[in-house]
């Protein structure tokens, strides 16, 4: 018997990944409403863990694919 190409918390992955990216789609329209209302300092702080966030999400996805 071969071994499965996908492991079998794969899907679940995947669900969690999607459902994550609809989290910083809204994530990132809320940091546009941050710039817009509190100035360009808190909004850097604010995008920079974003991106830190994203950068992690990417490689866990990168490494369970």
């Amino acid at each position: 018997m071969s071994p499965p190409s996908r492991p079998p918390g794969k899907k679940l992955l995947d669900l969690l990944l999607i459902m994550m990216g609809a989290g910083i789609y809204a994530l990132l329209q809320t940091s546009l409403m941050v710039f817009v209302f509190q100035g360009l300092q808190d909004s850097l702080i604010w995008l920079l863990s974003l991106m830190l966030i994203l950068a992690v999400i990417a490689v866990t996805s990168y490494r369970y694919r």
